[in-house]
C-alpha cells in the first residue's frame, strides 16, 4: 500500500509538471511569428536566408496546431504542418518565457534550438553537429505578427540578474541571484539579431554547455544554457540580467 501511494504521487507531480510545462509554452509561444532565418556555417559565415511564418494556434486548451509557412527568395514557398500538440505533451522544456528542444543523448549527428520571447518579439539558434563537429547555425529573428527587422544593440557593462532552472523531468527549481559574467571557455559567435551562441566546436567530452544569449533590449539580456552529463541532457536553465 505504501509503494502504491507514493507512486500515486509521482504520476501527481509528474502531471503537474507537465501542465505547468504546457501553460508556459501556451502563455508566451502561441501566435503567428514571422521571422527571418539565417543560416551560418560552424565557423559562422553567413550561407543564407529565407522568410517564414511560424504559426501555432490553439482553437481550445487542449491542443496547439502548428504550421511553418516558408518563403524563399527564389520566389518558391512551402508550407509544413507539424503536430498537432495534445495537452499536456510537448518535446521541449518550457520555462518562463524560454524554450529548448533538441537531441536529449549524446550522439554523432545531434542538434538542439533555445529561444526566447519578450513582448511581440522572438529569437532563437539552432546548432547542428555531424560527427560531433558544429557544421550549421540558424539564427531565427521573429516579431509578432509582421516581418521586422531588429537593429544591432550595444551590449551593456553592468547587469545583474536571476536564475532558474527545469531538470529533464520538467522540474522548476527555486529562483535565485545571478551574476553575470562573460562566456570564454569555447567558442563564441554572434549574429545578426542580437543572438550569442557558446558552445564546444568539437564534442570531445560527455559533459558540456550549450548557451544561448539574446540582447532583447539595451537594458535586457537572456541566457539560456542547456546542460549535459554523463552524455545525457540534464537541465535547461534561462537567466535574466538587466542594467544597473
Amino acid at each position: 500500500m505504501v509503494k502504491f501511494l507514493f507512486r500515486c504521487e509521482e504520476l501527481v507531480m509528474d502531471l503537474d509538471c507537465k501542465l505547468k510545462n504546457w501553460e508556459n509554452f501556451c502563455q508566451h509561444q502561441l501566435g503567428d511569428w514571422y521571422g527571418t532565418w539565417r543560416f551560418y556555417s560552424g565557423n559562422g559565415e553567413f550561407l543564407k536566408s529565407f522568410r517564414c511564418i511560424r504559426s501555432f494556434r490553439s482553437s481550445n486548451d487542449e491542443q496547439v496546431q502548428h504550421q511553418n509557412h516558408y518563403f524563399y527568395e527564389d520566389g518558391q514557398e512551402k508550407t509544413e504542418t507539424f503536430g498537432p500538440y495534445i495537452k499536456p505533451e510537448m518535446r521541449g522544456t518550457y520555462l518562463k518565457n524560454s524554450f529548448s528542444w533538441g537531441v536529449k543523448h549524446l550522439r554523432d549527428n545531434f542538434f538542439f534550438e533555445t529561444g526566447f520571447s519578450h513582448e511581440n518579439k522572438r529569437a532563437s539558434l539552432v546548432a547542428i553537429y555531424e560527427n560531433r563537429v558544429l557544421r550549421q547555425v540558424i539564427a531565427i529573428v521573429e516579431n509578432k505578427d509582421e516581418f521586422k527587422e531588429s537593429l544591432p544593440l550595444e551590449m551593456p557593462s553592468k547587469l545583474e540578474g536571476k536564475s532558474q532552472s527545469i531538470t529533464t523531468d520538467l522540474v522548476i527549481s527555486e529562483e535565485k541571484r545571478q551574476v553575470w559574467h562573460p562566456l570564454s571557455d569555447n567558442l563564441t559567435l554572434s549574429f545578426q539579431g542580437n543572438l550569442f551562441l557558446t558552445c564546444p566546436q568539437e564534442l570531445t567530452s560527455d559533459s558540456f554547455n550549450l548557451t544561448v544569449d539574446w540582447l532583447a533590449m539595451p537594458s535586457l539580456l537572456y541566457r539560456g544554457i542547456r546542460s549535459f552529463d554523463a552524455s545525457q541532457f540534464k537541465e535547461f536553465t534561462l537567466q535574466t540580467f538587466t542594467t544597473f
